[in-house]
């Protein structure tokens, strides 16, 4: 008698133990997984976990009461920045004048330039989210959207010149290497290079921007005040005891505000417009001609409100507000009675020859039947 070994089970056992191994190799980097994310949750809380951070976008407000108020707040540092210039003769009496210098309007080091510099570095952080969401826009075929890219290359140069004065050294270099001192102490020099470039990115920032009007409309705000400022300050014309250095800085600051506005307007818009909560102004448009050219249409006709066209033979189609006298209730005259009894005679007479083989007692029960129809 033959006895099998065991050694051919023990080998069936170990192949089937590597299948399982090679067959289910996800389940374990699933368990791995796990095991890493519930270290990770032992140590964070669920909000640090990526799909609980807020995104870039949801630092943009969509409220525009909110808007109105960061603009407000903005403001209300402009006025204390001018005050504060305003009384330091006041307050000198109580310390020494070197203290002072952060309340100076264009001086260097002061918090107008902080505030100046703060203001304009937002403005090119929103024109790089403007970019980053315009590039993705399907019918925008010639690429406008990398002007948003070279605007925020500018505001950010503005933001460096506010605290570090980089114009006043591109004065100077251009006046020694062109030996010409152009008009206003060389500052020609770089008003007019800057103020070219300037124009042109302005331009086609106001043509994309001309979907949203609040927002195009405050940019070209920002633009007047800029000038202003820039005309006070080469003019030197003094405002009694506001002299000219306050009038032109209060300008300037006021400008970067309005920019800064126009741009969180403008983001505002181009992302409620990548995510369909905007109006399709085309659509609109185009539903309301509709409706125009068929009122024309039903004006021209003479149809009334209810739908009726009313002809008069001698002139043609007469359009009447006055309702049809035929739908109010009205109780008819004696000849009219009387032509609608003949008509009903005749009927009865056609009803007569149609049913000659009924009965008089059934064309007598027909007769009283018409009669409780018609009301009598």
């Amino acid at each position: 008698m033959q006895f099998h070994s065991g050694q051919h089970r023990d080998d069936r056992r170990r192949r089937a133990i590597v299948e399982e191994r090679a067959a289910a190799p996800d389940e374990a980097a699933a368990v791995k997984a796990a095991s890493s994310t519930r270290r990770r949750t032992e140590v964070y809380a669920a909000g640090a976990r990526p799909e609980n951070q807020r995104r870039v976008t949801d630092l943009v407000p969509h409220n525009l009461v909110v808007l109105g108020l960061w603009f407000l707040v903005g403001l209300t540092v402009i006025v204390g920045l001018a005050a504060g210039h305003l009384w330091m003769p006041e307050l000198a009496r109580a310390t020494a004048q070197e203290r002072l210098g952060a309340l100076e309007l264009g001086g260097p080091g002061g918090l107008a330039n902080w505030f100046a510099s703060l203001v304009l570095g937002l403005a090119g952080l929103k024109s790089l989210l403007i970019y980053s969401i315009r590039r993705h826009k399907l019918d925008d075929y010639r690429g406008r959207y990398r002007w948003w890219l070279l605007a925020a290359a500018m505001w950010l140069v503005m933001s460096i010149d506010s605290t570090a004065s980089i114009h006043e050294l591109f004065r100077a270099a251009m006046t020694r290497l062109s030996g010409y001192k152009a008009p206003g102490g060389g500052a020609a020099w770089w008003i007019g290079c800057w103020g070219l470039l300037l124009a042109a990115v302005s331009v086609r920032l106001l043509w994309d921007m001309k979907v949203c009007r609040l927002a195009s409309l405050v940019y070209l705000a920002a633009l007047g005040c800029w000038a202003g400022g820039v005309a006070l300050a080469l003019s030197g014309l003094s405002l009694g005891r506001l002299g000219s250095v306050v009038p032109a800085e209060v300008c300037k600051l006021l400008g970067d505000l309005l920019l800064l506005s126009s741009l969180v307007l403008f983001a505002r818009h181009v992302i409620l417009h990548s995510q369909g909560l905007l109006p399709n102004r085309k659509k609109l448009a185009k539903e309301k001609a509709r409706r125009e050219a068929k009122a024309a249409a039903d004006k021209a006709a003479g149809n009334l409100p209810n739908g009726v066209a009313r002809v008069d033979a001698a002139h043609g189609p007469v359009t009447s507000t006055q309702p049809r006298s035929d739908l109010q209730p009205h109780i008819k005259p004696a000849a009219a009675r009387q032509a609608d009894d003949d008509e009903a005679d005749d009927d009865e007479g056609d009803d007569s020859q149609r049913n000659r083989k009924l009965s008089k007692a059934d064309r007598k029960r027909l007769r009283q039947l018409k009669a409780q129809e018609r009301g009598w």
